[in-house]
């Protein structure tokens, strides 16, 4: 399998967020729903949520501040809204998880 440097993962992770960067820019508005969170910036959450865990396993993608600006604005918005803010787990937490479910040690423990 080939091993891709940091510069390499960060073309894909900003390529595959590329669509959502479209979106927001031609809605014009912090969330997704508009003026408040909806049902996509929900859903999308919890993966945004979760994105430090890239940095914890592979290291800091080296992002420009060209790259995907909207989307990581969104991110920080919804980090403050209160039923987001809540509800944030330590990403250390969502590494363990991963790498938990990447051994099978999760379906383990609730099989047994």
């Amino acid at each position: 399998m080939e091993q891709k440097t940091l510069e390499q993962w960060a073309r894909v992770f900003v390529e595959m967020l590329q669509e959502f960067e479209n979106e927001l820019a031609e809605r014009n508005t912090a969330y997704f729903n508009g003026d408040t969170p909806g049902m996509l910036d929900y859903l999308l959450w919890p993966w945004a949520e979760r994105a430090g865990v890239i940095k914890l396993m592979r290291g800091k993608l080296p992002l420009k501040d060209t790259d995907i600006p909207l989307l990581r604005k969104w991110r920080k918005v919804m980090q403050g809204y209160p039923s987001c803010a809540e509800l944030i787990s330590p990403i250390k937490m969502h590494l363990k998880e991963y790498r938990g479910k990447q051994t099978g040690l999760l379906y383990f423990m609730k099989h047994n």
